[in-house]
This record gives C-alpha cells, sequence and structure tokens, in this order.
C-alpha cells in the first residue's frame, strides 16, 4: 500500500498542489508537518486515497 508521510516535520507553508498528482497515493500522514490553508482542489485526483 502506497503511503507518504510528512508528519512531525518542521515545514511551513501550504501542501503542495503536486501531491494530487500521486494518483497511486492510498495514505498520507500530515499531522504536525507544520503545513498549513486549505486542500489543494488536485486532491480530488487521488481516487486510491484510503486514510488522510
Amino acid at each position: 500500500m502506497p503511503c507518504r508521510a510528512l508528519g512531525s516535520n518542521n515545514f511551513s507553508g501550504t501542501l503542495p498542489t503536486e501531491l494530487g498528482d500521486l494518483f497511486k497515493l492510498e495514505q498520507i500522514n500530515i499531522d504536525s508537518s507544520g503545513l498549513g490553508g486549505e486542500i489543494p482542489s488536485t486532491f480530488a485526483n487521488l481516487r486510491n486515497m484510503r486514510i488522510m
């Protein structure tokens, strides 16, 4: 199951719209990442997303 973890980092800014290009992505962990803002509209491309 493809998974990406961005949690527990000192990032700043917003979620990258390019994450929506990872159409096979099934899980993403962004808690405590320091990222903020709205979820990009490109996330609608994440048809296999199960856990966010």
